[in-house]
């Protein structure tokens, strides 16, 4: 009973997570749009650039890569060679998933510390034209791999229980 509790508060923090991400990288991608096509109108109609609209799109690009990687994890469609994974057994593939997650899970701590370790260290930095601190842009990577490990705990506790032959 306390299990079947704690995966559905599980659950809940995992969809309220995505949410989180899914709206976030929707005003992102949208206001990525928006600066490029304002860029394009204002350089070529108006013969005026904008200042920095390549700067803060860069920004965004950044940050919508790492917000999509983190939702590609979570779905387990990150890329991935499976020529052998689809040629073996249902049970095999199931350990597959588990080592791939254990050693992805592995990897995305060092990012978090990582990461967070490069944010600090480029805290003092500013970007060329609107003179934001580089963390900006280097916060991307330990928040979103954040967001994987706390994924790849739900993922890694699936594949055993799947294991265990209590899943699906």
């Amino acid at each position: 009973m306390i299990l079947l509790s704690l995966d559905l508060e599980m659950e809940g923090i995992m969809r309220r997570i995505e949410w989180l991400i899914d709206n976030a990288m929707v005003a992102v991608f949208t206001s990525m749009i928006i600066i490029s096509f304002l860029q394009v109108f204002f350089r070529y109609v108006l013969n005026r650039p904008l200042f920095a609209s390549e700067e803060i799109a860069r920004l965004f690009a950044v940050w919508l890569t790492f917000l999509g990687s983190s939702l590609a994890v979570r779905y387990r469609e990150h890329i991935s060679v499976d020529i052998l994974y689809a040629r073996v057994p249902s049970k095999v593939q199931r350990v597959f998933n588990l080592i791939s997650d254990i050693l992805l899970f592995i990897f995305h701590v060092f990012l978090t510390v990582e990461g967070a370790r490069l944010s600090y260290i480029f805290r003092g930095f500013e970007s060329h034209a609107l003179r934001f601190s580089m963390s900006f842009f280097f916060s991307a990577l330990p928040i979103t791999a954040l967001f994987i490990l706390i994924f790849l705990v739900q993922s890694i506790r699936e594949d055993i229980r799947e294991l265990r032959g209590q899943g699906e």
